[in-house]
């Protein structure tokens, strides 16, 4: 079996599933794959085949990959993005839609990054990539997504037909956050979604006021969601057969702390803090991962807004925990007392 189809096979039919059902996937996969000299080594899901060296391609490990973190003290705190062999995944198959303009759609339980990771992407591809952002609620309109979409783009006319294109050098990649959030109206549909799905199927929108069809050139649309519930609703398939899946798994506690560890130590060393605060910062972040754990499981009475997760790695303690790591950026080396001794 070659390496392509092996590649395909792995993310093709594999990339949407739940992490449970990867799991069994893979286990069905290696079975297919084991008569095979050229499959991948490890676990599937951690490697992609790369056609640099030329001929078939080979595999590579996403881990040989993930750049070092620099902390950059410019940055909001929940701006920072700590490269691990998971985000450089999505990462790279984000990149590569977007390269050929076609539609990916990253999915995943709550607190995994999936908004910060696809932003992070396609910032860093600004120098030929046209980012256009939007946030959809339960309150959101067609009519403001096509003025958005619209804004961002130049008319031109060609063979007597209205096109929208972005500016020269540039494919518009269509970041949407949340874009299961609008609301359900009385016969089914979510006319935001509707607007999105028309764009793809005729590559095109109509004029609201003089009713003629103006083509969408040069684009790819990235949608961001968890699953339906709490408000977010399910996606019709009319829609949702544009896009390649992904789902991110959760976040594990290794990596957890080693996220928050990067954090913390850029910040103590940026600002120059005292070595024996330095020192520590392994403590103090296994101390507030083991507290916050603790209290997701020992909690008896608890707000109606901070429901109690089954165990510590559940969708809220990425989002959470990360939230009682800045507490720890916030001092400044002056207000930090001396180990006594």
């Amino acid at each position: 079996m070659s390496k392509i189809v092996m590649y395909c096979v792995m993310w093709g039919l594999g990339s949407h599933l739940s992490e449970d059902g990867q799991t069994k996937f893979q286990v069905l996969a290696s079975g297919l794959f084991k008569s095979s000299s050229d499959g991948p080594k490890g676990e599937m899901f951690d490697n992609y085949l790369s056609f640099q060296s030329g001929g078939d391609g080979s595999w590579v490990h996403f881990a040989e990959i993930v750049p070092s973190f620099q902390y950059e003290k410019e940055l909001n705190y929940f701006q920072l993005v700590v490269p691990t062999k998971d985000t450089v995944c999505y990462e790279h198959f984000v990149k590569q839609f977007i390269e050929i303009r076609s539609h990916i759609f990253i999915t995943g339980v709550t607190g995994t990054g999936k908004t910060i990771m696809t932003e992070n992407t396609i910032h860093n591809m600004h120098e030929t990539v046209l980012e256009v952002k939007m946030s959809f609620s339960s309150q959101t309109a067609s009519k403001s997504v096509q003025i958005m979409l619209e804004s961002k783009l130049q008319q031109q006319r060609k063979k007597g037909q209205i096109m929208l294109i972005p500016p020269p050098g540039k494919r518009m990649a269509v970041l949407i956050d949340d874009i299961n959030m609008p609301m359900v109206e009385t016969y089914g549909a979510q006319p935001p979604i509707e607007l999105l799905r028309q764009l793809i199927d005729t590559s095109g929108i109509y004029d609201r006021n003089g009713l003629f069809f103006k083509e969408v050139d040069n684009y790819a649309m990235v949608g961001v969601a968890a699953p339906p519930g709490g408000g977010r609703n399910a996606l019709t398939q009319r829609f949702t057969r544009h896009f390649s899946v992904f789902n991110v798994k959760k976040t594990s506690d290794d990596q957890l702390s080693m996220i928050f560890s990067s954090i913390l130590r850029g910040f103590l060393k940026i600002f120059s803090f005292k070595p024996e605060i330095v020192d520590i910062e392994q403590n103090m972040v296994e101390a507030t991962l083991s507290l916050y754990a603790k209290f997701l499981l020992n909690v008896g009475s608890r707000p109606s807004c901070c429901p109690r997760p089954t165990s510590p790695t559940t969708p809220s303690t990425c989002a959470t925990s990360r939230r009682s790591s800045r507490a720890c950026s916030w001092p400044s080396p002056s207000a930090s007392p001396t180990r006594r001794s």
